[in-house]
């Protein structure tokens, strides 16, 4: 599944089954968009083959750019 499909579908299940705050959505949209463009810098295109260094290696360059503690622990 592509990965705008996979982001689209996680939102749509945390809005409407786990009836999260159209703040905490749109907090995901931009997380999740976010991430989606660190991996195509990595030529690791789909979300289904991410490992966890790849993970580590986006919150390690947030961390980097100097992102708040609590900014990273949301990531």
């Amino acid at each position: 599944m592509k990965n705008k499909k996979l982001i689209k579908s996680f939102l749509e299940y945390i809005k409407n089954e786990r009836k999260y705050s159209l703040h905490t959505i749109r907090c995901y949209r931009a997380d999740l968009n976010e991430f989606e463009k660190f991996l195509f810098k990595l030529n690791k295109i789909q979300f289904e083959k991410i490992d966890r260094s790849a993970i580590q290696i986006f919150i390690q360059n947030l961390a980097k750019k100097g992102a708040a503690d609590k900014t990273l622990q949301r990531k």
